[in-house]
């Protein structure tokens, strides 16, 4: 081979392997350019996707039923507020915007606010209940529970509030404790026995005066009872009278005098008088039953009869001497 022919095959190697890179470079171009087309994809994709979020979360925060704004976290000024808090607080958007949260609690209670921000600043925490006193533009005091979520956003922070009033179910538990409360004073104060017993006769509640009347110690000692029926002189008689009290449906009341035994086991005449509450299925559940205590009437009774008696006799022994005479 000669000087020329092996010039040419250097030559054409080199211009292979040129060539090689230069395909290479290439594809690899290519892939660049197909990965920067697919990021930007992927970007314009994402973008879409935050901006659909965005519009999505917009349309929850305005239509949510319940007040909510966006108040900045350093500042305290309100950011954006919902239609449902224009309407139960009474100012406008543009009035809200140029308030901070301080502007709707009474001065009683902002220092209380100020000391739970800055536990919140420091420790990220907020307390177990998030009861607060707000104030509407009419001036009206409402009781709210707060609900509190911190979202960063334009390199600051800002906090998202929901606010539930709970004024009317305040009011509403605190009628249904004084109802309770007289409740128990009454059934308490009661000068006659009053007791809840389930149907098979386990006493369920009883006041003082039954547990008095019965000479036993506490309320707890007659309510670990195993059953009513251990206080009748007569046992059988107990489930009679829950049979005849449970038939018919309804809630009928019943009355009927009976012998209990007391502690020590002395008799005490009782009338006793209820109805028979009734489950969702219509069985009864329990009864509730007033205790009527007739030792002292039956005292009366006897000693009107004693006297009926002599004054029979004394009669009878008038008309014999009169005879006589």
């Amino acid at each position: 081979m000669s000087a020329l022919d092996v010039l040419l095959s250097v030559t054409a190697l080199a211009a292979m392997v040129v060539a090689a890179h230069l395909i290479r470079r290439r594809r690899q171009a290519e892939r660049r350019v197909d990965e920067m087309v697919r990021l930007s994809r992927e970007i314009e994709y994402a973008q879409a996707d935050a901006q659909a979020a965005a519009a999505r979360y917009q349309q929850i925060f305005e239509a949510c039923p319940l007040p909510m704004w966006l108040y900045d976290a350093d500042t305290l000024a309100f950011v954006a507020v919902n239609d449902a808090a224009v309407r139960h607080y009474g100012w406008s958007q543009a009035e809200f915007l140029a308030m901070n949260i301080m502007d709707i609690r009474p001065e009683s209670e902002r220092d209380a606010l100020r000391a739970v921000l800055d536990t919140h600043r420091v420790l990220n925490q907020w307390p177990a209940r998030h009861e607060w006193t707000h104030l509407t533009k009419g001036g009206q005091s409402i009781l709210v529970e707060i609900s509190a979520s911190d979202i960063r956003m334009d390199g600051r922070v800002l906090r998202l509030i929901v606010a539930n009033d709970i004024t009317e179910r305040r009011r509403a538990e605190e009628a249904h404790l004084r109802s309770e409360q007289a409740y128990h004073s009454l059934v308490d104060g009661a000068p006659y026995g009053i007791y809840r017993s389930t149907r098979e006769g386990r006493f369920t509640m009883v006041n003082p005066t039954l547990v008095a009347m019965l000479g036993y110690d506490s309320a707890d000692e007659l309510l670990a009872l195993e059953s009513t029926s251990l206080l009748y002189a007569d046992p059988a008689r107990r489930e009679r009278l829950a049979a005849e009290a449970s038939t018919g449906g309804g809630t009928q009341r019943f009355a009927s005098e009976v012998e209990w035994r007391r502690k020590d086991g002395s008799p005490i005449h009782l009338l006793l008088t209820g109805r028979p509450v009734r489950g969702e299925d219509g069985a009864v559940a329990w009864f509730e039953v007033i205790a009527q205590d007739l030792s002292e009437r039956r005292a009366l009774e006897q000693q009107l009869r004693q006297a009926q008696k002599m004054e029979a006799v004394g009669q009878l022994a008038g008309g014999i001497a009169h005879d006589f005479n």
